[in-house]
């Protein structure tokens, strides 16, 4: 008996919402928004004991990620879904909702992926214009 890990299962679930969103492009010949350049992340810096933390207050000009192409979502990216944000470094997608308190760590690697993630959804974009 093979056992399902939950990194064969998140997969699935990326190919699965890849092909369905190919089909959903393909029938409606949707195109997805230029770009994010504009997000904006609320944070709050705040001190406890010493330690920095942020509390997230909310977003703005996040791509839902059924509005996102697939290519982008199989690595380092970020996206809005029911109002949280979900922000991935390519192996797992991490939830962050308004009124979330994460460490000063946790921020820096979501603003790397923030700025990875425009960059490379301009790159896939214009591949797609070609």
């Amino acid at each position: 008996m093979q056992k399902i890990t939950y990194k064969k299962i998140v997969k699935t679930e990326i190919y699965f919402f890849c092909f369905i969103f190919s089909l959903f492009s393909f029938f409606l010949k949707t195109k997805p928004d230029e770009s994010m350049a504009d997000v904006l992340l609320k944070f709050t810096r705040v001190l406890k004991n010493g330690t920095v933390f942020y509390n997230f207050e909310g977003f703005e000009n996040v791509k839902s990620r059924w509005e996102l192409p697939c290519e982008y979502l199989s690595g380092s990216h970020f996206a809005a879904w029911n109002g949280v944000l979900l922000y991935s470094d390519g192996n797992a997608v991490k939830p962050l909702s308004p009124g979330s308190v994460i460490s000063e760590n946790e921020h820096l690697e979501l603003m790397k992926i923030v700025e990875l993630g425009k960059k490379r959804l301009s790159e896939i974009q214009a591949k797609m214009k070609i």
